[in-house]
């Protein structure tokens, strides 16, 4: 597996996204038509998918995933090429401004997908990567990542062949649902709705470690250390989630996202409380919409079940044994389900 980072400017100006190209090679077969051992990079015959995590985290947590489907997907004489990036305000992307003036509205959030993607199409090019066709891509996206992607292609159908959306979030009204749709109106009856407890728990994150060694030791006695797999948990720690102080004249590492940033992040959910009956109006290639029943009374949950009640293209699963942080917690058991999923895909057309 290798992997090409590059830096792609947002569309407004104000962030270089720090991007991860990972390239699995190919089976190259001989003109005895027997397989031979020589492996070479090639995009053209692979499925290209890109990764959008959720608020707080960063990219290369969800690398246990990507390690794991590349397995399973060359078992099945199969390759997947995929794409992940932090987000605006995560990882190792950095800002042109200051945190306080970075507009962190998720209607951004789903334009950085649509740039990195873009950036990656015109990469290719230039690296003749592209065939004939024009090459389809397909997007995992985890809560807010979920929610990006699905807007993306809401906004501009025929972006992605697939999405799926692990618990994508939404601010919905309690309008949200027709006043006749009584499956609708009782679940969102039942679910915990939003009390602010999400930024608030974000302000109070500790921002800053001794090391990231120390990090790593406080979260798993913590609750990251609960729902998240050791493999994501390092990840996170250690490949984006912290920032030396050295830069700022102080010793020691403090979080890339800041709490500050985090909960402005789940402040600015309120501003798209149409979104879904946007998406379930537009969106148009095929969505799985999965959640997790470990929390069934989680507002993510019951979003979770309206959007795969709403969006006519979707598919509803659930994942008895997770919650909201799924992917992150049982990742082999996400990497395994996606092989079987982008298995139906051909390379350069919809199912």
């Amino acid at each position: 597996m290798e992997c090409e980072r590059f830096f792609v400017r947002t569309s407004d100006g104000q962030a270089d996204l720090c991007a991860y190209d990972f390239v699995f090679e190919e089976r190259k077969t001989k003109r005895t038509g027997k397989r031979g051992n020589e492996r070479v990079r090639n995009r053209r015959s692979c499925k290209n998918v890109i990764f959008a995590h959720c608020n707080g985290t960063n990219a290369l947590a969800y690398l246990p995933i990507v390690e794991r489907l590349q397995r399973m997907m060359m078992m099945n004489d199969d390759d997947v090429r995929v794409v992940m990036f932090d987000q605006r305000g995560h990882g190792r992307s950095t800002r042109v401004v200051n945190d306080e003036d970075l507009n962190v509205s998720w209607d951004v959030f789903a334009e950085d997908v649509g740039r990195v993607k873009r950036e990656c199409e015109e990469r290719d090019s230039m690296n003749d990567y592209d065939s004939k066709e024009k090459k389809q891509w397909h997007a995992f996206g985890h809560s807010l990542g979920a929610f990006s992607v699905l807007l993306l292609e809401a906004k501009q159908p025929g972006t992605f062949a697939s999405v799926f959306a692990y618990e994508p979030i939404f601010a919905l009204r309690e309008d949200s649902y027709d006043e006749d749709d009584e499956e609708i109106k009782n679940l969102f009856e039942k679910v915990e709705k939003p009390d602010g407890s999400l930024q608030r728990n974000a302000r109070k994150r500790q921002n800053e470690f001794i090391s990231e060694d120390e990090a790593f030791r406080t979260y798993k006695k913590g609750l990251l250390g609960k729902v998240m797999d050791d493999r994501c948990l390092w990840n996170y720690v250690f490949n984006g989630g912290f920032k030396k102080k050295s830069n700022e004249g102080g010793e020691g590492v403090k979080l890339s996202c800041e709490p500050e940033v985090e909960a402005r992040v789940y402040e600015h959910g309120g501003e798209n409380a149409d979104a879904l009956a946007f998406i379930a109006e537009r969106i148009e290639c095929p969505v799985t919409i999965a959640i997790g029943g470990l929390t069934k009374q989680a507002y993510a949950y019951g979003v979770g079940k309206i959007a795969g009640k709403k969006i006519k293209t979707a598919k509803l699963i659930e994942f008895d044994s997770l919650g909201h942080f799924g992917p992150l917690t049982m990742p082999d058991c996400l990497a395994d389900y996606l092989a079987n999923y982008l298995a139906k895909f051909s390379n350069l057309s919809r199912l």
